[in-house]
């Protein structure tokens, strides 16, 4: 595997396909001179309003808290990531708290309270303990690269598509926090939030590079409550081709959406409202 050189000054424009080792808030800026389409944006097309939503996101990125525990959790598993900055508060609500978080983040670094702090170290740890992680290598130096944004022409749809891949090496793996992770739990959230188009998508980016023509690839779930219970998952053919369809679908859609500039959202007429199915009968006794 190889990375591009990028100097002591990355550019702000990547022009030329390859696997690069860039910043996370440069490859969320997108820097290709004609846009480039990533897994998130994907999954995000195809749901009702998706077009309009993508563009809006894609000039008003989105940093939340709910977002930095898992952030802080993959710094301390790869590596490498944003700088940390502790905030030693109980909470955000106080209006110091308030302003040394807006300050960290204004600087590009990942602000957390002391609390979340300390798990997402457990987390780490309940990571990097696991038997099945440490007998595969994953996350190991040596072993692999972490955080790698790997960037390739797709000819049929004629767009540019780019990853960032958490963990790239002869087993690459995807690393993920969720409050249960269970087989059931896990199988709903892959179904929920499209990581079935993600892990085709990262299968995608690495035959891209010349790695590996049929490459596997792994999900490793922790939990954000102790006793954190880590599951290191793949998916099975129904979720990949699912994954591979969906994808397909997605591209398109943001091929049309270029060619004829028009990114749509919701229906600006008047809808007729139906109860939900499971609503349907409920109450009829009332």
């Amino acid at each position: 595997m190889s990375v591009a050189e990028l100097g002591a000054g990355h550019p702000t424009v990547i022009t030329e396909p390859g696997m690069y080792d860039l910043p996370e808030r440069v490859y969320l800026s997108d820097p290709t001179p004609n846009g480039s389409m990533s897994s998130s944006t994907a999954r995000r097309i195809l749901k009702p309003g998706g077009p309009r939503r993508v563009q809006w996101e894609r000039k008003h990125p989105q940093f939340k808290d709910a977002y930095d525990l898992g952030t802080v959790t993959h710094l301390h598993v790869l590596g490498k990531g944003a700088e940390v900055v502790e905030v030693e508060a109980s909470s955000w609500q106080t209006k110091a708290a308030q302003a040394e978080r807006d300050a960290a983040r204004a600087e590009g670094k990942t602000p957390i309270l002391t609390k979340d702090l300390l798990k997402a170290k457990a987390m780490a740890r309940a990571v990097l303990s696991h038997k099945r992680v440490r007998e595969l290598g994953l996350f190991k130096d040596g072993n692999g690269l972490a955080e790698q944004s790997i960037f390739w022409d797709d000819e049929e749809h004629g767009i540019t598509r780019r990853a960032m891949l958490d963990w790239f090496g002869d087993i690459p793996a995807d690393l993920k926090t969720t409050n249960d992770a269970s087989p059931e739990a896990i199988a709903k959230a892959v179904y929920s939030y499209g990581y079935d188009q993600q892990d085709d998508w990262y299968r995608a980016a690495i035959r891209s590079t010349g790695h590996d023509d049929n490459p596997p690839f792994l999900f490793v779930f922790v939990e954000t409550e102790a006793p954190h219970f880590v599951a290191v998952v793949e998916l099975d053919d129904a979720f990949l081709d699912r994954g591979e369809r969906r994808n397909r679908a997605g591209m398109e859609r943001w091929a049309n959406c270029r060619e004829s500039g028009i990114w749509p959202g919701y229906t600006e007429e008047i809808q007729t409202i139906s109860p939900p199915r499971w609503a349907r009968y409920e109450g009829d006794d009332l």
